[in-house]
């Protein structure tokens, strides 16, 4: 079993071959990261939050069938972590779109910080 808090290779093999702990440990860290991820987000609500959450996991990690399909689609060409970051950035600017919303950065610019009398 994998010790530390990240998504390694050796997690994602135990959870290929139906370690049921494996598993539970995997799920637990995707959502740690989505929802670590979706942060930056602002425009969502923490309902909206959870909704795309949910469908990361399961239609883009677990599949709809049960069958990884997230996983598996990995190439390991970089941290899965990494790759699930992409697939959360994608999927809240999607949802942001379905909803008519335009994605605004979290940041506020200097100027705007500094009131000029």
């Amino acid at each position: 079993m994998s010790q530390g808090k990240e998504i390694d290779n050796k997690l994602l093999r135990e959870v290929l071959q139906g370690d049921k702990k494996a598993e539970k440990e995997f799920i637990d860290l995707c959502n740690k990261c989505i929802w670590g991820a979706l942060k930056r987000f602002d425009q969502l609500s923490h309902e909206d939050k959870e909704d795309v959450q949910s469908q990361i996991i399961y239609k883009e990690i677990f599949g709809q069938l049960g069958d990884w399909r997230g996983i598996r689609k990995f190439k390991a060409q970089s941290k899965f972590t990494t790759y699930l970051y992409g697939i959360v950035t994608f999927r809240a600017l999607d949802f942001l779109k379905s909803k008519g919303i335009k994605y605004r950065n979290k940041t506020v610019s200097v100027d705007a910080q500094i009131n000029i009398s």
